[in-house]
C-alpha cells in the first residue's frame, strides 16, 4: 500500500532513481534540538506557543529536546536570536522553511531565496561543527489555496543545496506529504484546522506529526499508541514510502531544475 502517492493529488511525486540512502537510528537519549516557528510547535506540549492537546514528541522521545521557538520567523530571525541550537550541545538540529501563506516558497534564485538558503546553510555547518547532523522539517500547505506543487520543489531543491555545499547527507521528516495523506484520509478539514495553517489542539494532526518525527528518529513504531493509533500507522506508511526520510522508500518529489543561485555561501561567521 503507498499512502503518498494517490493520484492526481499528488502530480508532482514520482519514483525515485535510488532509496537516497537509509539511516541508522538515533540514540534513544539523544538531544534533538529544533529551530522553528508553529508548525514545529504542533509536536510539542500545548502552551502558550504550541497547539497540541494530544500526544506530543518530548512524551515519546526519551532524550532530552530543545525548541528554539518563535511565531512567524525565518532562519535569518532565529539565527540572529543565538538559541539553543547554535549555542547548545545536540545529536540532530531540525530546521525548516517559512513561506508565504498565498505563494509558497520564494524561489531559490531571487534574493529571498539566496538569504533563505545563506541561513540554512549557517545553521547546518553549526550543526556539522558540533558533530551533529542537521535534518529539515518539511512544512505543509495551508488549507488553501494548495500550495504543495509549488512549495515542495522548492524545499527539495533546497534539501539538494544543503546537501551540497555542506557535504553531509540531509534528509527530512515529511510533515508536508503526511499532512496531506492525513487530510485526505479524514476528509474533514473543519475538525482539523483551527486557522489557515494551524491544527485544532484536539485534532489528530498534532498527534499524528508527534508519530511521525518520533518514528523517524527511532526507526520504530509506537508502541501501543494511546490516541488516533490509525495516524501511527499512516506516518509510519508515509516513512516507508517516501525516499528521503532515509527508510529505503524510493517515492520522491523532483527538485528545482536551476543553475546554482549560490555557489559560494558565506562562510560560518566566527562565535559570538
Amino acid at each position: 500500500m503507498t499512502l503518498i502517492a494517490t493520484g492526481a493529488a499528488y502530480p508532482w511525486l514520482g519514483a525515485g532513481l535510488s532509496a537516497g540512502g537509509t539511516g541508522g537510528a538515533v540514540a534513544p537519549d539523544a538531544t534533538i534540538a529544533f529551530s522553528g516557528h508553529s508548525m514545529i510547535a504542533a509536536i510539542f506540549p500545548n502552551d502558550n506557543h504550541a497547539y497540541n492537546d494530544g500526544v506530543d514528541f518530548p512524551s515519546l522521545w526519551q532524550g532530552k529536546a530543545h525548541f528554539d521557538f518563535i511565531g512567524g520567523s525565518s532562519n535569518a530571525k532565529r539565527w540572529r536570536a543565538k538559541g539553543f541550537a547554535r549555542t547548545g550541545n545536540y545529536d540532530r538540529l531540525v530546521l525548516t522553511e517559512l513561506g508565504d501563506l498565498e505563494r509558497g516558497l520564494a524561489d531559490p534564485a531571487s534574493p529571498q531565496g539566496r538569504h533563505n538558503l545563506q541561513y540554512l546553510y549557517w545553521f547546518a555547518m553549526t550543526a556539522i561543527a558540533k558533530g551533529a547532523e542537521p535534518v529539515l522539517f518539511m512544512p505543509w500547505s495551508p488549507r488553501s489555496p494548495n500550495l504543495d506543487a509549488q512549495a515542495l520543489p522548492v524545499f527539495h531543491y533546497e534539501r539538494q543545496w544543503l546537501e551540497q555545499h555542506t557535504g553531509h547527507k540531509i534528509q527530512i521528516i515529511p510533515a508536508g506529504i503526511f499532512a496531506r495523506a492525513a487530510r485526505e484520509y479524514y476528509d474533514d478539514d473543519d475538525a482539523l484546522f483551527v486557522d489557515l495553517v494551524h491544527w485544532r489542539a484536539n485534532s489528530a494532526m498534532p498527534t499524528g506529526l508527534a508519530y511521525l518525527t518520533y518514528q523517524f528518529f527511532a526507526r520504530e513504531r509506537v508502541r501501543n499508541p494511546s490516541l488516533y493509533p490509525e495516524m501511527e500507522e499512516l506516518a509510519w506508511q508515509v516513512l516507508q514510502d517516501y525516499r528521503w526520510a532515509g527508510f529505503g522508500g524510493t517515492q520522491d518529489v523532483p527538485a528545482l531544475t536551476i543553475k546554482d543561485p549560490l555557489p559560494e555561501p558565506a562562510p560560518l561567521p566566527d562565535a559570538g
